[in-house]
């Protein structure tokens, strides 16, 4: 009979409402119990901390490259300053390589997270935030739909902070249609207030060629107030301050300690980014300009204007040429920070960490056997573990 009390091999049946077959109570509970068990899953999985960690994260030196060979008559080269020969110093921060995430925002793990993972295994010490400017130029926002317009996947990575109570707690109102350039500072000031003695983080804004209104002189005054407002001059480590040094030579980590680096990125080959890019580079005050990789083969291009530029920026998610690799070495030679941008195959992850580049973004920042700095006793990968990391 339909509503008997007899049991089933599956769980206690009862009788469907208005009639019909007994519907087992486990069907019942199977939906919420295993969105219960997923979320459980979820939060302890992405919850690591650097205070969880048992054992000493040791980023790398880069030996120095032997058998490098210039790039021929093009002299691409001649964009890069020449500084000096690679630090001897080796603690120096263009001696290591780190990890980074590329288009942070866009990611399941909250930007705080990415920061303060497990420095063991899946740490970044590098993010990248699409910049873009309100049609009003009196805006700065963070999209990566390269337009000043909303962003869900920030919004979900700030509720996730929140249901993990991992500061900030910055849920963006419902009435915001796009996280603010202030809003997303918050966050990694944030995340330096709660870290305490943390390593340099280098914060990489590309411009979005299609979002930039206004004048120049416009951007600068206010991308400079927003920084200043937000992350504090005293914390941002400034193209001042390595002009300063014995031949521009980059501090140790232990000097940059709780330092902000910040990069702005972009198409330098665009001519709105290009623009806005060298006014700032002569005006501005707390950001470091790079070299766009794709604008040294432009055609007709100008190589002076790279001239006082310390960072160089490559794409390595395609075919790269062993031209790009030697450009990376080369740059190394000279004093350069490289930044190799979507290793989105542990292939290319793997090349980049043998070629030396020191900053490494990819969207695998957790889940994956590739993606980290561990220390490796194998062969074929040219660096030795930083003994004295956390000793300066």
């Amino acid at each position: 009979m339909w509503g008997s009390t007899k049991r089933s091999t599956l769980g206690s049946r009862y009788s469907a409402p208005g009639g019909g077959p007994p519907v087992s109570k486990w069907r019942v509970w199977i939906i919420p119990v295993g969105l219960m068990l997923a979320t459980a899953i979820l939060c302890s999985y992405l919850y690591i901390s650097d205070n969880h960690s048992s054992e000493e994260y040791r980023p790398y030196v880069v030996p120095p490259h032997t058998n490098t060979t210039t790039l021929g008559p093009d002299a691409l080269l001649d964009a890069l300053p020449l500084n000096k020969a690679p630090p001897s110093h080796p603690t120096c921060a263009v001696s290591v390589q780190m990890k980074g995430s590329h288009n942070s925002l866009r990611l399941s793990i909250p930007l705080y997270l990415q920061l303060s993972l497990s420095p063991l295994e899946w740490a970044c010490h590098s993010v990248e935030l699409d910049l873009v400017q309100s049609p009003e130029a009196d805006a700065l926002g963070v999209s990566h739909l390269g337009t000043y317009q909303y962003t869900y996947h920030y919004r979900h990575n700030l509720s996730l902070s929140y249901i993990l109570n991992i500061p900030p707690n910055n849920v963006l109102p419902p009435s915001d249609r796009v996280a603010t350039l202030e809003v997303v500072l918050k966050e990694l000031k944030s995340y330096s207030t709660h870290h305490k003695g943390h390593h340099v983080v280098l914060v990489w804004l590309d411009m979005q060629p299609n979002a930039m209104f206004g004048t120049d002189s416009q951007f600068t005054t206010l991308f400079d107030s927003i920084l200043e407002q937000e992350i504090g001059a005293a914390n941002i480590y400034t193209p001042t301050q390595l002009k300063k040094r014995p031949d521009h030579d980059w501090p140790t980590l232990g000097e940059l300690r709780e330092k902000f680096i910040f990069v702005l990125s972009g198409r330098g080959f665009e001519e709105s980014t290009k623009s806005r890019q060298s006014v700032y580079e002569t005006t501005g005050k707390y950001a470091f300009v790079d070299i766009d990789q794709r604008s040294l083969t432009q055609p007709s291009v100008d190589l002076t204007r790279f001239k006082a530029r310390h960072f160089l920026n490559i794409p390595i998610n395609g075919w790269i040429s062993q031209t790009s690799w030697e450009l990376v070495r080369e740059a190394q030679k000279r004093g350069k920070i490289t930044r190799g941008w979507a290793a989105t195959s542990e292939s290319r992850w793997t090349q980049a960490l043998a070629e030396g580049v020191n900053i490494i973004a990819t969207e695998k920042i957790v889940g994956n056997s590739w993606a980290h700095l561990v220390p490796f006793k194998g062969e074929g990968r040219p660096f030795t573990p930083l003994s004295d990391w956390y000793q300066q």
